[in-house]
């Protein structure tokens, strides 16, 4: 088997890269037959540029444009949809249960919004938390999804919040059939 030269990433160029998941979100290749007739290294090589570059959405490692798009730009849409799913239950635990997890996944998005700890501190502090406290939240080190669930961002962010009109999780349950 002849050994060539290995490449990295900074080998290729991002007009290159570009031109690569175009041609296979186009669907005129696989990442595969790009990979041979390009003679790319690398088994997630050309995945990971999709992922980068691509415009499908990725359930883990889409960026924070599209989660930010997706998650903060209107969710009721989805509650609705989910709703609807959940109508026929006649049970209002769904519902409750989702509109939890859709406030948990907004707080998260908003802790990783803020991303240095000195600028959780600030904006904890703006909140209606004291310095110690938020100093404390701000750099105990733990991750967003924990931190989204945590009693001091749920005393920042409170659930009234995101019951006003303006920014309301509206499931469509209490709206009549």
């Amino acid at each position: 088997m002849e050994q060539g030269v290995k490449r990295t990433q900074r080998d290729y160029s991002l007009s290159f890269k570009l031109a690569v998941v175009d041609q296979i979100e186009k669907g005129e290749l696989t990442y595969k037959q790009v990979q041979v007739r390009y003679g790319i290294q690398g088994r997630s090589t050309v995945l990971v540029w999709f992922r980068k570059h691509g415009r499908q959405y990725w359930s883990q490692g889409a960026s924070i444009r599209d989660e930010r798009s997706c998650a903060m730009s209107d969710p009721n849409p989805v509650l609705r949809g989910w709703a609807s799913y959940f109508k026929l239950s006649q049970s209002k635990h769904p519902f409750e249960e989702l509109k939890g997890w859709g406030r948990h996944k907004l707080r998260c998005t908003i802790w990783r919004q803020w991303k240095q700890p000195p600028t959780r501190v600030r904006n904890l502090m703006r909140l209606g938390l004291s310095e110690e406290r938020a100093r404390k939240s701000a750099f105990n080190g733990r991750g967003p999804w924990w931190n989204s669930g945590a009693q001091h961002t749920n005393h920042a962010l409170p659930m009234k919040l995101w019951e006003t009109a303006r920014a309301g999780l509206n499931t469509g349950y209490d709206q009549p059939a």
